[in-house]
């Protein structure tokens, strides 16, 4: 089950990723204290259009279609070593696969992220967004950010990777575990029934 809880995870963390948002100038209201979406009162049906309108243009719809399948699909070997064998293992994974795809992809999830919206943007900067993703710029910027996120993860995996190693030698001399080889400290007990 811890497989299919990172599954999850990981298709969350993509969906912020390729959420183009942060990238338009406005001035988003202060958010609220975030209730679950049982309990988030409903967004006002114009502003839901805005923000359904929204989704389209910046083209976060998209994005989020697309990464979901690229990263669902990387982590399909994954999926495999955690499945027992057996000739049904293959068609499991991609069931799973599929329906998480289906979920993610879904009305509802959309409506899961226009309520998230609804609490960092009023309905004013959700228009100006709107007119900013259908300006040539905003367009051109929808256009490229896929391209410019996938640029940022290469880059920022290429400079930890150069940095790390000097990084964790600093850290050993402070904390000896860390070093190649070294015995591990016992982890601390915990309460029963509390998992990470």
């Amino acid at each position: 089950m811890l497989i299919f809880r990172k599954v999850i995870s990981a298709a969350l963390l993509a969906t912020a990723l390729v959420t183009p948002l942060w990238g338009a100038q406005t001035a988003a209201k202060p958010p609220t204290n975030s209730p679950s979406q049982a309990e988030a009162p409903p967004i006002d049906p114009a502003k839901l259009a805005d923000l359904q309108r929204l989704l389209e243009v910046s083209g976060s719809k998209k994005n989020v279609h697309e990464m979901t399948g690229a990263m669902l699909n990387s982590l399909r070997p994954q999926l495999e070593r955690g499945m027992p064998p057996g000739e049904r293992s293959q068609q499991v994974v991609t069931a799973v696969l599929r329906k998480l795809t289906s979920v993610i992809d879904s009305d509802e999830f959309f409506l899961h992220l226009a309520q998230i919206y609804d609490n960092f943007f009023t309905q004013e900067d959700v228009r100006e967004l709107i007119k900013f993703y259908e300006s040539p710029a905003g367009k051109h910027f929808a256009a490229v950010m896929p391209q410019m996120t996938q640029q940022f993860v290469n880059v920022t995996q290429q400079w930890l990777a150069e940095r790390v190693p000097k990084m964790m030698e600093e850290l050993s001399q402070e904390y000896p575990e860390l070093k190649p080889g070294s015995p591990r400290p016992p982890a601390p007990e915990r309460p029963s029934g509390q998992s990470l």
